[in-house]
């Protein structure tokens, strides 16, 4: 069970990402894979979980992680009691089961886990850095296109037929439109085990980009 600090700081960092203008948010356990630097926010910066519920990676605008703060705020907790508590019935409050529950009211967006997920979102490091795992996974995960319009850049699921078009014309630079072809998930999620091996022997360090901004927790 987490301490109260460490469930605390979870709440705040939604706050923290609203208060620079949003962007996205990401445990430091989760290491990217298939995410371009500046990627689009997922679903025109609505508020978006991208492994089921658990918020290991998160994208939204400003707004967004206001609106989803606040409504954390009123979440009838005494009247759910029965989400907001640990395996072994001890009470529990944490962003975690704040979101499952938003969810379930239809209040933000979710990619599903593993297996029903089109676009291959956040997914256990054991099925992509395991040879044997890793063909199985980016088997199942459906192409995303980088579309450049009008407007924001945006990703959307595309078809293999569709995936091998786009790759053509990216190769011969027949397309204005597409800026580039994403294959397998956008990241990989560690085990709380792993990154406590790996601490011990690197440093881990907030790093920012012109125009970029990953959130760290």
């Amino acid at each position: 069970m987490n301490s109260k600090e460490y469930e605390v700081a979870c709440f705040i960092r939604h706050l923290a990402m609203a208060a620079v203008g949003g962007g996205w948010m990401s445990d430091y356990d989760v290491v990217p894979l298939a995410i371009p630097a500046c990627a689009p926010l997922s679903n025109d910066g609505r508020f978006t979980t991208h492994q089921g519920f658990v918020p290991s990676l998160v994208s939204g605008t400003g707004a967004e992680y206001l609106r989803v703060t606040k409504l954390m705020a009123t979440i009838p907790w005494r009247e759910n009691m029965e989400l907001f508590q640990t395996s072994d019935g001890r009470p529990i409050v944490s962003d975690m089961k704040a979101l499952s529950y938003l969810r379930d009211q239809e209040a933000i967006e979710s990619y599903p886990e593993m297996g029903d997920n089109p676009l291959c979102g956040v997914v256990p490091a054991p099925l992509v850095f395991s040879p044997r795992e890793a063909v199985s996974c980016y088997a199942r995960c459906a192409p995303r296109l980088l579309v450049a319009g009008p407007g924001p850049l945006s990703l959307r699921a595309i078809s293999t037929s569709e995936a091998t078009q786009a790759a053509t014309a990216i190769a011969f630079g027949q397309s204005s439109e597409v800026s580039g072809l994403l294959v397998g998930p956008l990241a990989a999620h560690l085990s709380h085990d792993a990154v406590t091996a790996v601490t011990k022997k690197v440093r881990f360090k907030k790093k920012r980009e012109e125009g970029c901004l990953f959130g760290l927790i």
